[in-house]
């Protein structure tokens, strides 16, 4: 895939989307109850099938098999990182909630592949996706818990208690069913049929818009206002701590030039529209998420991106 293509299916998939929901509340009200509905379908029935496609296709092999490991590690670091902030914030639990997701979620899966595809071909785009490989079951069996957490603790005044089991266990994990069967198809020998391939490419779309209309719609620049100053920290977190920890993890277990540059340049990735996807989904503070996208974007676009090119160049790895 030429980069003109990753780049229309950047505004494709996520630019219109986001514009469209965005204009839709402006000229038609907001409409919350529909707008919820078509997120939760998108979750419930085609993310899986998503699941399912994608991580069977993946070829499991032994070597490189750090690169995973420095894939969660790459979202642990920040989540610690952000939950020693989000402890000196006076945030109510709805936000501190939505400041975790922002540190945990960054937009590796477009933002850092595309920065990876640029500098090293469709050999980094692979190791980029062997660095995600368990990123789903980060994802959906660790973000969706810990947002459910968040929620049910800021209605335990109001007389609310879930259960441990509802915290782990609820259909916002349904998309993990297709996540196992996947690999567990590609651990069995079991090959992919080539027309699996195309289904996949179309179905994507339609998820991108299933779920980015209704966060467009969540948009609302007069509250997002509120946020900058506290998400501000998440800069240092974003791109410098952790790409630097990361470093020195991969360096620490031998991996060395373009592959750890992968590693890395996929670490200093911005806030992930997925924060904003869970912190509405769980009913979290949906405006403090969008602001951290927005921010951390912004600064990634024109600052992160042009050093990361320059750095790579004068290391001499491309």
């Amino acid at each position: 895939m030429s980069p003109l293509v990753k780049a229309l299916y950047f505004v494709f998939d996520i630019i219109l989307p986001l514009s469209v929901g965005y204009l839709l509340v402006r000229r038609m009200g907001r409409k919350e109850r529909l707008y919820d509905l078509l997120m939760l379908v998108g979750i419930l029935f085609i993310a899986p099938v998503l699941g399912l496609l994608s991580c069977w296709a993946i070829k499991l092999e032994s070597r490189l098999m750090w690169l995973p490991v420095l894939g969660v590690a790459m979202q642990v670091i920040p989540g610690v990182a952000g939950f020693l902030r989000a402890k000196h914030k006076p945030y109510d639990a709805l936000a501190k909630g939505s400041y975790m997701l922002s540190a945990i979620l960054s937009n590796r899966g477009f933002v850092g592949a595309f920065t990876v595809f640029i500098l090293f071909g469709e050999v980094g785009y692979g190791w980029a996706n062997l660095v995600m490989l368990l990123a789903p079951p980060v994802v959906y069996g660790m973000c969706f818990p810990m947002a459910q957490y968040f929620y049910s603790t800021h209605h335990a005044g109001a007389g609310r208690k879930d259960s441990i089991f509802s915290f782990v266990f609820n259909r916002n994990q349904v998309p993990m069913i297709g996540v196992i069967a996947g690999f567990g198809l590609s651990l069995a020998g079991v090959e992919r049929p080539p027309v699996l391939g195309d289904v996949f490419r179309g179905v994507v779309h339609v998820l991108a818009w299933m779920i980015l209309v209704p966060v467009g719609s969540a948009i609302d620049f007069k509250e997002m206002r509120g946020y900058w100053r506290d998400v501000f920290d998440l800069l240092p977190i974003k791109f410098v701590i952790t790409p630097l920890l990361t470093w020195l993890l991969g360096w620490g277990v031998g991996l060395d030039g373009p592959v750890l540059a992968t590693a890395v340049i996929l670490a200093a990735s911005p806030v992930a529209i997925n924060a904003i996807i869970v912190a509405k989904l769980q009913n979290l503070n949906v405006h403090l998420a969008i602001a951290a996208f927005v921010l951390t974007t912004v600064v990634y676009l024109f600052v992160v991106f042009p050093l990361t090119l320059m750095v790579v160049a004068w290391l001499g790895l491309t």
